[in-house]
């Protein structure tokens, strides 16, 4: 299984981390398939840059995040892109769902 975790590199007491996309077996700083972001918890406020292209491309072959990459996922919008098919953000995922509840619905079956 593929997964998109951190990796971490810079020095003691100094974590600076790699958005990486790594097979789940490999250790945590291991060899990674592709890195495609970076993310500073040190900065005011934090850095985080994601090549949004690669990660959907990532997320749509069935990659799966850790918690941690999944917050960092969703505040760059990336999640957001991949689970509604758009880059509308939570906005767009609510007209879409206004629109679903407006269609009219077929009536229940009862079986007897």
């Amino acid at each position: 299984m593929v997964k998109i975790r951190l990796a971490r590199f810079g020095s003691k007491r100094n974590p600076i981390y790699r958005i990486a996309v790594a097979d789940a077996k490999s250790p945590r700083d291991g060899r990674a398939i592709e890195y495609i972001g970076r993310y500073n918890p040190q900065t005011n406020p934090s850095l985080i840059e994601i090549d949004a292209d690669r990660a959907k491309h990532w997320l749509a072959n069935g990659a799966q995040p850790t918690e941690q990459a999944r917050r960092l996922l969703q505040k760059s919008g990336v999640i957001w892109a991949w689970r509604d098919g758009c880059v509308d953000g939570p906005r767009g995922r609510a007209r879409r769902r206004a629109r679903a509840l407006r269609a009219p619905r077929a009536p229940a079956r009862l079986r007897a």
